[in-house]
């Protein structure tokens, strides 16, 4: 994925304010932060409060961020959604609005 939004997209990696993976397990979510060499404070995490989420765990993070505050008008957001095998195949980019 960091590839194909660098390189493809065009997308400069550092310009994301957030990195929002699914809620899978902290193993996977680290994991796909070090391959895509993103800082650690960039990437959402509320795996310890709400667990595998599944494919609702986006959009919950998302409303959790937004409830608290975290995001503003402007933020640039990556959605990282995966399938059964964990693997991440691409990306939603998009711009927060309030």
């Amino acid at each position: 994925t960091k590839h194909w939004l660098q390189d493809e997209k065009g997308y400069d990696l550092s310009t994301i304010d957030y990195f929002i993976p699914p809620q899978v397990n902290m193993r996977l979510i680290n994991l796909v932060a070090a391959q895509m060499m993103v800082q650690p404070e960039k990437v959402y995490t509320n795996f310890g409060q709400v667990g595998n989420t599944v494919s609702a765990s986006i959009y919950i993070a998302l409303d959790q961020m937004n409830k608290g505050g975290l995001l503003q008008h402007g933020d640039l957001l990556a959605l990282l959604p995966t399938e059964a095998t964990k693997w991440v195949y691409g990306a939603v980019i998009l711009r927060w609005t309030k």
